[in-house]
């Protein structure tokens, strides 16, 4: 009797391992989107078991279509239109959807806006309603307009008053071609231009500006396509197609080598920016290799830097992706002594790596880390949303692919250490980088 008992646990034991070591060795879970075009508009579904749902829109547009003269329009119209919704009172959406349990925001990119709605399965009506009807048939008036001219300008100021804020500003002025990205980081032209967006400006810029053509929607979560389906050919207006814009040609850089400097009393230490331009468009092999080559360069500067020389707290890489291509850049701080020393070693070093092969164990560290952010990602009905909706609105203005979150992994683990020795002698070409610092008061080297 105690045997078969035994034998029993034994069993039970067993097909618990087995199914504790499935959990482990489980994978993220593949949603496969689909597309469809509806009144001549663009919807993505994504149908996965997340028990909230989310309902966004994206318009390829922003910094990258406006001019001087206009810098900041989208970034206002954004405001409004996130307010321009018939059954907010006294259009006040925040009280609205507050009181409903709906989260709700807006951003406005280099040329991507984006509106969303995150909620609750039994609120997708109200969400897909105000997402539609705020994208393609806003309705506002002078006074909203009004009210979010005050909210954009504290916005503005609060830019001013960061001192990094005119790093940025000098850099994209000479780094790009197109006006709208060269001013974006220019705050007093932003409120200069505030003061003549009025109502007929507006709605002209938004007529023209938002159409079939620019616009996707993304609907993810447990969500029951043939009924959005029906409600969104109520919803969406039966325009003719409108002529898109060929991107494909663009060139957004000056491609120059340049350094600036700007002086702020207020600061205690010194800091410095490096942009290098790239061509590299959204999910072309050479990007992803450039974002694990960053993550090494990252590692190999902060031990160098911090633990060897003592110069420096932190070292940031980014890699910033638009309808250029994508933008390298590097931020670090240093006491203002050393500041001189800190710039000819990030160069030092990366010329070094350009030359000499990197350590397999950094390479195999970065992958790793990757992995670890991967496997730890819930890739809930919001992170699905992100992760597709900017796909598609690339691949429908530059043909680019799409890619699912197991496909980027896999090609992030291909990477060979050859791959990363050239796309670093590729993309940090110091002839056409602009480095910019700032201080209390210590010239460009």
């Amino acid at each position: 009797m105690r045997t078969k008992n035994n034998k029993n646990k034994n069993k039970n034991k067993n097909k618990n391992n087995k199914n504790n070591k499935s959990k482990k060795n489980k994978t993220i879970k593949i949603v496969k989107p689909i597309l469809h075009t509806i009144n001549n508009y663009n919807v993505v579904f994504l149908k996965n078991k997340s028990k909230t749902i989310t309902i966004q829109s994206y318009i390829f547009n922003g910094f990258i279509h406006e001019d001087k003269d206009d810098v900041g329009i989208n970034h206002l119209l954004e405001h409004v239109l996130m307010n321009a919704y018939k059954k907010c009172k006294n259009f006040n959406c925040y009280k609205y959807f507050n009181e409903i349990g709906i989260l709700k925001n807006a951003s406005t990119d280099n040329n991507i806006i984006k509106y969303y709605t995150l909620g609750l399965l039994k609120n997708i009506d109200i969400m897909l309603d105000f997402i539609i009807n705020i994208t393609v048939n806003p309705v506002f008036n002078t006074k909203l307009i009004n009210r979010e001219k005050e909210a954009v300008h504290n916005e503005a100021l609060i830019h001013l008053d960061n001192p990094i804020t005119a790093l940025y500003n000098i850099i994209s002025h000479h780094f790009y071609t197109i006006k709208g990205l060269k001013y974006r980081y220019d705050y007093q032209q932003h409120i200069k231009n505030l003061k003549k967006f009025d109502y007929k400006y507006l709605m002209n810029y938004y007529k023209k500006n938002y159409n079939n053509s620019n616009t996707y929607f993304v609907i993810s979560g447990d969500i029951n396509t043939g009924h959005i389906i029906k409600l969104l050919k109520n919803m969406l207006p039966l325009n003719p197609i409108e002529k898109s814009i060929n991107y494909n040609k663009l060139n957004c850089y000056t491609n120059k080598k340049d350094s600036f400097f700007i002086q702020n009393k207020t600061m205690e230490s010194t800091k410095i920016l490096f942009y290098f331009p790239t061509y590299f468009h959204i999910n072309v092999n050479k990007l992803i290799i450039l974002k694990l080559a960053v993550n090494i360069l990252q590692s190999l500067l902060l031990e160098q830097l911090r633990v060897e020389k003592e110069l420096i707290y932190s070292i940031i890489f980014n890699i910033e992706t638009n309808i250029c291509g994508s933008i390298a850049n590097i931020s670090v701080n240093t006491k203002n002594d050393h500041y001189v020393k800190v710039i000819n070693e990030c160069k030092n070093i990366i010329n070094k790596y350009k030359k000499e092969n990197i350590e397999k164990k950094y390479l195999e560290a970065a992958k790793n880390k990757y992995l670890i952010k991967f496997f730890n990602k819930k890739f809930n009905t919001n992170d699905y949303a992100e992760f597709y909706g900017i796909q598609y609105i690339y691949k429908e203005n530059l043909n680019t692919k799409i890619l699912s979150p197991d496909q980027y992994k896999n090609q992030i683990l291909k990477v060979t250490l050859k791959d990363v020795k050239s796309i670093i002698k590729e993309v940090f070409n110091f002839d056409k980088c602009m480095i910019a610092h700032s201080n209390k008061g210590t010239p460009s080297p």
